[in-house]
């Protein structure tokens, strides 16, 4: 049943291991990029567990009752714990930053309850590294002293933000970004893409599902190639239209940060090829038809603008910075280098 993980071969051996040798730890941390499976294996392997089929080669592979609603997450014994979302002044639903000591206490106070329908219980706290110190502290007593058939699993993304005495308690499984074929092939396979735009996605997304399919939902991914297509005619142009600079900008800091990440990694990419077919490496493995004349371009200028892009894309998570002024910049640095090569 495992074999619905792709791309983390590794990962995935550990556990059957794990299950094959009777001695499933109760206390497992999963970590590595998001949208690598971790979740999706956290859950399956609650499913191996709660599944009541006594067979163990069909054990959560079947559609029953409690399999179903682990899929749906409405199993009485998983309890899923995630940030607290909240409503900004705005009337925008946000993630809150942390997770609190309370909604802890909360997972503590359930994993003394009695099991309800199985006689298992799974404990998943997604973004594990977003527990406060207070949070942390809490909850190593539990993760000291387990319950027998209790089984907690954290995942994070960034085990540096863990405290140490948490990691001691836990088995560690490393989860790797997705390898680019694996990526390619899932999004050909499960949302019917061709290969440029499957190639496409998956050079922005750095080996992670989520993300890739980040850039599917509400039309995005044709959404962000238009705003790029009239980033690059802007940078294009001769003279500098400031109604039609401040209109530009206006438009990409309207969308949301993850969306503003991508359209720079494409237009990082856009940038690279375009290097690339000015005579600069021989071209090899191209996305994109169209491109700009860079042949004038020193490398001075070439590796100046690629560095302003991955600045700018550095800065995006600083609530502090005026994005405005930050990708009005941007354009303006671009454009300068493209003028004076």
């Amino acid at each position: 049943m495992f074999d619905q993980i792709k791309g983390q071969e590794k990962a995935v051996q550990t556990i059957v291991d794990l299950i094959g040798n009777k001695r499933f730890p109760h206390s497992l941390l999963f970590y590595g990029p998001e949208g690598t499976g971790k979740f999706t294996l956290a859950k399956l392997i609650s499913r191996y567990f709660c599944c009541p089929n006594p067979d163990e080669g069909s054990r959560g592979r079947d559609l029953c009752p409690v399999c179903v609603k682990i899929d749906k997450e409405i199993y009485h014994d998983l309890v899923i714990e995630k940030k607290e979302t909240y409503v900004s002044r705005e009337g925008e639903e946000k993630e809150a930053k942390e997770i609190k000591v309370d909604q802890i206490r909360s997972i503590i106070k359930k994993i003394n309850y009695k099991s309800v329908e199985g006689p298992y219980k799974f404990f998943i706290i997604d973004g594990a590294e977003m527990m406060n110190n207070i949070s942390e502290n809490t909850f190593l007593k539990t993760l000291e002293e387990p319950l027998p058939n209790n089984y907690i699993i954290l995942i994070a993304h960034n085990i540096n933000n863990i405290l140490p005495t948490i990691l001691s308690r836990c088995v560690k499984i490393k989860f790797d970004p997705l390898p680019g074929e694996v990526l390619t092939r899932l999004l050909k396979e499960k949302h019917g893409l061709d290969d440029v735009a499957a190639s496409r996605i998956t050079l922005v997304s750095h080996g992670s599902l989520r993300r890739a399919q980040l850039l599917l939902t509400d039309n995005m991914y044709a959404t962000i190639l238009g705003t790029l297509e009239e980033f690059i005619g802007f940078l294009v142009r001769e003279t500098i239209d400031i109604p039609l600079l401040y209109g530009k900008v206006e438009e990409i800091t309207s969308m949301e940060n993850d969306h503003i990440e991508i359209l720079l990694e494409f237009l990082l990419l856009y940038i690279s090829e375009s290097w690339k077919v000015s005579g600069q490496f021989p071209p090899a493995g191209l996305v994109f038809k169209k491109h700009l004349n860079l042949k004038n371009i020193s490398i001075k200028s070439y590796s100046y603008m690629v560095d302003e892009i991955i600045r700018i894309r550095h800065y995006l998570s600083d609530s502090n910075i005026n994005l405005r002024l930050l990708i009005e910049n941007l354009v303006l640095s671009l454009k300068e280098r493209l003028i004076k090569g």
